[in-house]
């Protein structure tokens, strides 16, 4: 099938909007500047949650509603034998895994591996589905995989320098793969089946519309066909000559939308974007399906020295939502989190920001109604404006002018270090979302404790975590 080279890509982002918010609240409070304790009630009911794991590390890095069944797919990498329900899988080394649960109970309807033997390794990163019900995985690899009738092989097999791109049918079965020199890390769906995938690479990827080269790594925002057949590519850098593409959303329009590093300046699609503040480092940019800049927002947090935009969803009515990582320093790992919403012009609109200690926005949706829900771990603290949050991993509802009215936090069950993490959400109807992650502790997320299996292959509990998947439900 299709392989593309990828070389170097260089995004460019001209700014139809230089903003951070005027009305950025205080910590703990919302974007009207006021926050009620009396609204941070529980929101959510859990129809099923389920971990699926067994002798290696298993995880669930990518979700999926079908919109007309309401079934749950989640992908993600296992090692070792895993039981999935429908089957069981092996691989030798890290194999990737899509399954397709029951919308009811979350049971099993058919598991599709992408195995490999002790000297490759392959993962799902994502999950997505078209608006015809077919879902669409991508992930990096090294060595050979294969994917129904296909075959591919990276280059260096010491190194994931290689990702696979392929559409499944509702029933599992593969329809088109294609391969990509590069490390895939993002996967949008559109309507009409067009996909979208961020990666990073090093060398020279192969476009319709050009060849693009570095000799460091660098990110690249790649369009593929209904069928699979590469559209276009575009980079992105900034002055540090290294620009992470950190989300990725399509729109009702096949639009697709990115946020990125703003460090001063940086580029998407050879258009430049540039900081107008100091507290400005994050962007998000949304571009047309044949890859044209429709407009770009440099965005950061009055107050906050660093932000990271780090996960995005589109709601009903065309707006971006966004969740963010807010700290003082970059990398430290000590912040808070917070949502922001853009308009569909790229108008920055509202932000909350939260009050917390080594705590961010680890995955976001925007949910039937146009709610923004969001899920994370507690990290050491947190308040939402509401009081102090307890727990192990915590759920937030916020309305369409961002205030909170609901908040759920889950406990660890046991005596060890709680650890749980979110990595995927996803919206179904009636308000109801599914949420992907991995535990590496026994906890209950409203059906009462997870199996977790508990042994290590190591010094550390994090060395054999569990996939987990969840649907929740409004109360």
């Amino acid at each position: 099938m299709t392989r593309f080279s990828l070389f170097a890509l260089v995004l460019a982002v001209a700014c139809s909007t230089e903003s951070n918010l005027g009305n950025t609240p205080d910590a703990g409070s919302n974007g009207q500047g006021s926050s009620s304790a009396d609204s941070y009630t529980p929101f959510t009911t859990t129809r099923w949650a389920l971990t699926l794991g067994g002798s290696g590390a298993d995880v669930a890095t990518g979700v999926a509603i079908d919109a007309a069944s309401g079934d749950v797919i989640a992908g993600g990498s296992f090692g070792g034998t895993v039981d999935f329900g429908d089957t069981s899988a092996t691989t030798v080394g890290t194999g990737g895994w899509v399954s397709r649960r029951a919308a009811a109970d979350g049971h099993a309807l058919w598991t599709f591996a992408v195995t490999t033997d002790g000297s490759s390794s392959a993962s799902v990163a994502g999950v997505a589905t078209t608006g015809s019900g077919d879902i669409v995985i991508a992930g990096p690899f090294y060595g050979t995989v294969a994917i129904g009738s296909d075959t591919f092989t990276s280059a260096n097999l010491g190194d994931a320098d290689a990702s696979f791109v392929a559409e499944l049918d509702g029933s599992g079965v593969p329809r088109w793969a294609t391969v990509l020199d590069a490390n895939v890390d993002h996967v949008a769906a559109g309507a009409d089946g067009r996909v979208a995938v961020t990666a990073v690479f090093t060398g020279s990827l192969a476009f319709p519309n050009g060849t693009l080269a570095s000799a460091t790594l660098q990110p690249v925002l790649a369009a593929f066909a209904p069928d699979g057949s590469g559209l276009w590519g575009v980079a992105a850098t900034d002055a540090d000559s290294y620009n992470a593409l950190n989300g990725l959303a399509m729109t009702a329009e096949d639009d697709i939308v990115v946020s990125g590093v703003l460090e001063p300046t940086s580029q998407i699609a050879g258009i430049p974007i540039a900081a107008s503040s100091a507290d400005q480092t994050t962007y998000v940019a949304r571009l047309s399906i044949a890859g044209d800049l429709v407009w770009a927002t440099p965005f950061g947090a009055t107050g906050f020295g660093y932000t990271s935009i780090d996960t995005l969803a589109i709601a009903p009515d065309g707006s971006t939502l966004a969740g963010e990582f807010l700290s003082d320093v970059p990398g430290d790992g000590q912040g808070v989190p917070g949502v922001a919403r853009f308009d569909a012009t790229g108008a920055a609109s509202w932000q909350f920001v939260g009050s917390a200690f080594s705590s961010s926005v680890s995955t976001i949706a925007a949910t039937s109604d146009g709610h923004a829900v969001e899920m994370s771990p507690v990290g050491l603290s947190l308040d939402l404006g509401g009081g102090r949050i307890s727990g192990c991993v915590y759920q937030a509802q916020l309305d369409s002018s961002g205030v909170v009215t609901g908040e759920l936090a889950f406990d660890n069950q046991a005596s060890n270090t709680c650890e749980v993490a979110p990595f995927g959400l996803a919206a179904g109807s009636g308000n109801s979302f599914a949420m992907a992650g991995e535990v590496a502790s026994s906890v209950d997320l409203g059906t009462g404790p997870l199996r977790w299996d508990g042994s290590t292959s190591g010094s550390n509990q994090n060395d054999n975590p569990d996939a987990v998947i969840a649907v929740f439900d409004p109360r």
